[in-house]
């Protein structure tokens, strides 16, 4: 395990220089208005305005918010193409972002980034304070995604600081040190998610890469696969520093053929997990058969059974489904939970993700039933059946 840091570590410290405009150029031109106070943040609105951020990477005054959603296409074909590597993370190994940014809800769309040599990359390359309330949509279709090498997220390469309430959606991909939100974090992730799916070497996470500190409430659904080893649904690498907390992930997962650190939840865990799941039917590792020398999968032999709890034979509803004990729909638009076409006297109940029953019915009408959730996972059980139900 040494090795594999020295390596990652020694690539990312080549390629986490950068040159920065000075942060003393950081003034309230470079915004659509505000002042850069905790009172009186500075306003995006732009592509530039969101890229000037990397002149104030250490400004005295470093508070920023998004004034609506920022579509950055046109953006980078154009002056932030960058002669094809596309955005220009904010931020680097030795100068990363040391401010505050509120996303205020909104989205940045149509990301992408092709620099495979570089490492600490995403939107921000590194985050040394906080992000909040932020959302990325990556253009993986016509441009292939966020791609670097080391310390590789969607969001952020390197957390250092806070990230809450926010997620990504589009794939990720690199070598080491790769996850869906962000490649490698010392800081904490709070209530965010990540649901493209992620290619890596080593280091491989649907959420993080590598985790060196606290993930709580958070969870990836995307497909997650590793060439070698420490992959993982939600994370890679878990430190004995680190600790995973009422998190979850529920997409495939497919590491090397070595079958060693390959896991549902977590693909090695040295820390501290503590009411999280995973798919346990999702996890596989690759090999090659001796004689024909064909690609085959097989069933993980080692699914890091110390890294989080499976849920079997519950189906998982994301939208619509019917059951044998009635239909369920999943309402994003009203954040609900809808039960319908029940058998007469049917037992009802509902847990999250931490076990708490939120839920408790006897239903004499087979009608419909609306249920008021969170964003989360739930365990929905009616009569002896029991169904997971995500709502994003």
């Amino acid at each position: 395990m040494k090795s594999i840091f020295k390596k990652a570590l020694a690539f990312t410290i080549l390629c986490g220089f950068g040159v920065h405009t000075s942060f003393a150029q950081c003034n309230s031109t470079l915004f659509i208005g505000g002042t850069g106070t905790e009172t009186d943040p500075y306003q995006i609105s732009t592509p530039e305005q969101l890229q000037n951020l990397n002149k104030c990477l250490k400004s005295s005054r470093n508070n920023y918010v998004l004034n609506n959603d920022i579509d950055l296409t046109l953006y980078l074909q154009g002056e932030g193409n960058n002669e094809g590597a596309g955005w220009k993370p904010i931020g680097t190994l030795h100068n990363g972002f040391s401010g505050k940014l509120n996303g205020n809800g909104h989205k940045v769309s149509g990301l992408w980034i092709n620099r495979p040599a570089e490492g600490v990359v995403g939107l921000f390359g590194k985050v040394s304070k906080e992000i909040s309330n932020i959302n990325v949509e990556i253009d993986y279709f016509l441009n292939g995604g966020v791609r670097g090498r080391s310390t590789v997220g969607g969001l952020v390469g390197y957390n250092d600081g806070i990230i809450s309430n926010s997620y990504v959606t589009g794939n990720v991909s690199g070598e080491y040190g790769v996850g869906g939100l962000v490649g490698e974090s010392s800081g904490t992730i709070n209530n965010s998610y990540a649901t493209g799916n992620v290619w890596g070497s080593e280091l491989v996470g649907g959420l993080v890469g590598i985790n060196f500190d606290k993930i709580n409430v958070s969870y990836a659904t995307g497909k997650v696969i590793g060439s070698l080893k420490n992959v993982g649904g939600l994370v890679g690498y878990n430190n004995a520093k680190g600790s995973i907390n009422e998190s979850y992930a529920t997409g495939s997962v497919l590491g090397g053929h070595c079958g060693c650190g390959v896991g549902g939840l977590v693909g090695n865990n040295r820390g501290e997990v503590s009411n999280s799941h995973y798919n346990k039917q999702t996890v596989s590792i690759a090999d090659t058969d001796k004689e024909t020398g064909e690609f085959l999968l097989k069933e993980a032999p080692h699914v890091s059974p110390y890294a989080g709890s499976a849920i079997e034979d519950a189906p998982i509803v994301t939208f619509n489904k019917s059951t044998l004990v009635g239909n369920i729909l999943v309402n994003t638009t009203t954040n609900t939970i809808q039960l319908s076409n029940l058998p007469p006297n049917a037992n009802i109940e509902i847990y999250n993700i931490q076990g708490k029953r939120i839920y408790s019915a006897h239903s004499e009408n087979p009608n419909i039933l609306e249920i008021g959730v969170q964003t989360g996972m739930y365990i929905i059980k009616i009569n002896s059946q029991t169904i997971r139900a995500i709502v994003r």
